[in-house]
């Protein structure tokens, strides 16, 4: 719980949905890269269509909470900072294509530099700056105007103790005698 009452996610959760979710989608795009006639441009082709589709689904994902495979089972979800709503589309698009950019800077800096471990970088910096950030919020969170909140339990329906209308509702006609 933030100071300002917003029931923040904890950044374990947000990681665990973002491995999560980074699995699916590599593992579908896995899949597909060793059929026979899938096209092979090289790494950076790769990565690029990898981070694409990625993008693709945080952006469904972000405007339909109940899609996203990692949010459902960490029970977090992403609203507007402002608001405390849903985000808009341009959010989510806004917040996707930040993580996206952020994701392949890291792609580039390992393949300048010769080292694989620089692909981890952004992720890194995100994970630091949540930690820190009052509002949890990483580069693309604050970027977009967005906040990541714990998600509470679903309640089951209760039915009302005693019936929800009376003999002289005009909505039900006259009484029958």
């Amino acid at each position: 719980m933030s100071r300002h009452g917003i029931p923040l996610a904890p950044v374990h959760k947000r990681l665990a949905a973002f491995l999560t979710d980074l699995t699916l989608v590599g593992a579908a795009l896995g899949s597909a890269y060793c059929l026979p006639g899938f096209p092979c441009y090289g790494t950076l082709a790769f990565w690029v269509l990898f981070w694409g589709l990625y993008s693709a689904y945080q952006v469904v994902t972000v405007l339909h909470p109940d899609a996203g495979i990692g949010k459902i089972l960490q029970r977090i979800s992403v609203v507007s900072a402002a608001t405390g709503q849903g985000p808009s589309s341009q959010q989510a698009l806004l917040r996707s294509l930040v993580r996206c950019t952020w994701a392949l800077c890291g792609v580039s800096f390992a393949s300048a530099a010769d080292s694989s471990f620089l692909v981890a970088l952004p992720v890194i910096a995100e994970l630091a700056l949540a930690t820190m950030h009052p509002l949890r919020q990483t580069l693309a969170d604050l970027v977009a105007g967005t906040v990541v909140i714990a998600t509470p339990p679903v309640q089951p329906h209760r039915a009302p103790a005693a019936p929800m209308y009376s003999r002289n509702d005009a909505e039900f006609g006259p009484p029958k005698e």
